[in-house]
């Protein structure tokens, strides 16, 4: 009696532990994982290998994404065996990939990437890969929101997806660098202009079940880091004024680009608007009836209050800026100052929101 009671107890353990194991090999899908440690240990110096950060932020990164995939809150909960196995994997693909005797394809145009977006010699580096360099190429800026954990995964595994994507053998003229919050992407410039890109925004977009909103600039070999410059200003720009989910050219944003231009200029404008921030309300008013359609009556129902308060308070704004609102030639500069003061604010949250991530 008690051994067969011994024995049911312990089958149901025996299972239980069976399962256990076989929860924790098949939980994890390894696959985008090991892509990423397979480009990140192919982009370190041969001689050197990572530094110490570069070590530390693959192991958090990599522990975490497990984690959350096991629906760990903290790394430091995880399984000792799932633990070990992490290790394990880690150390295997890395090695694997620093002992090889030619590192992967996507691996060589990684450093290709960073070396045509730092204006370094490239020539080498496109043999090495296998590459040709184009004569001229589409830059990228991508911006990459925050997922929905709950939905969209986590970012690093977002951007697992994006490496796994960009490495595929149809996409070996691409050239990339992104983090979890964005970065840019080279494609060869083709005849069939901007809709390359939105067809490259909209596959990545697809791949992460994001919204992603880029910017593009062109550029021969040489100038691509001066465009990259502009094309990240003209996506902080889109960004800044609530125009996501698509890719923006020049064209799109010229008039706004030209007036954020810092200078002389920039700063007189926003001079003009300097005496309305101890009044809020008045600032508010303001923008609204810039944004509503000069609609009097409408920016009244809005706001509701009555008309006649909303014609005091832009009284009151041409009082004190010495612009009158309601005239074309006091609308035009009273607008482009309340452009460039929402592009820089929302520069400057952006900028602290991503403080020490690299694009």
């Amino acid at each position: 009696m008690s051994t067969r009671r011994s024995t049911k107890a312990q089958r149901p353990t025996s299972r239980a532990g069976e399962h256990c194991e076989q929860h924790t090999r098949d939980e994890v899908d390894w696959s985008p994982i090991i892509a990423y440690l397979q480009t990140c240990a192919a982009s370190w110096s041969p001689e050197a290998g990572p530094t110490p950060d570069e070590r530390a932020r693959l192991a958090a990164l990599v522990t975490r994404t497990v984690a959350r995939e096991k629906g760990a809150a903290d790394p430091l909960m995880l399984p000792a065996d799932t633990l070990a196995q992490v290790l394990t994997r880690t150390v295997d693909v890395v090695s694997r990939t620093r002992a090889a005797p030619t590192v992967p394809a996507f691996d060589d145009r990684a450093r290709l990437a960073a070396a045509l977006l730092t204006g370094q010699p490239a020539a080498a580096l496109a043999r090495a890969s296998g590459t040709t360099i184009a004569t001229s190429y589409f830059v990228v800026a991508l911006s990459i929101p925050k997922p929905d954990s709950t939905h969209n995964g986590s970012a690093e595994r977002n951007l697992m997806r994006m490496h796994d994507l960009l490495a595929e053998p149809a996409r070996a003229d691409t050239l990339a660098q992104l983090s979890i919050t964005g970065g840019t992407v080279l494609l060869p410039e083709t005849t069939a202009g901007i809709r390359t890109v939105e067809a490259l925004r909209s596959d990545l977009s697809e791949a992460t079940g994001l919204l992603l909103t880029g910017a593009v600039v062109t550029a021969a070999p040489a100038q691509v880091p001066t465009a990259m410059r502009d094309a990240h200003q003209l996506l902080d720009m889109a960004l800044a004024l609530g125009r996501t989910g698509r890719i923006h050219c020049f064209d799109d944003l010229a008039l706004e680009y030209q007036l954020c231009k810092p200078g002389p200029g920039r700063e007189q404008l926003l001079a003009i608007i300097e005496p309305l921030r101890p009044y809020p309300v008045f600032m508010e008013t303001l923008s609204r009836y810039a944004c509503d359609g000069l609609n009097r009556r409408k920016l009244a129902r809005t706001m509701r209050v009555h008309a006649n308060t909303v014609d005091y308070r832009l009284d009151r704004v041409a009082q004190i800026t010495g612009h009158d609102p309601r005239t074309p030639a006091g609308l035009s500069y009273l607008r482009s100052a309340l452009l460039i003061d929402a592009v820089q604010n929302s520069l400057d949250t952006r900028h602290s929101d991503t403080t020490g991530e690299s694009r």
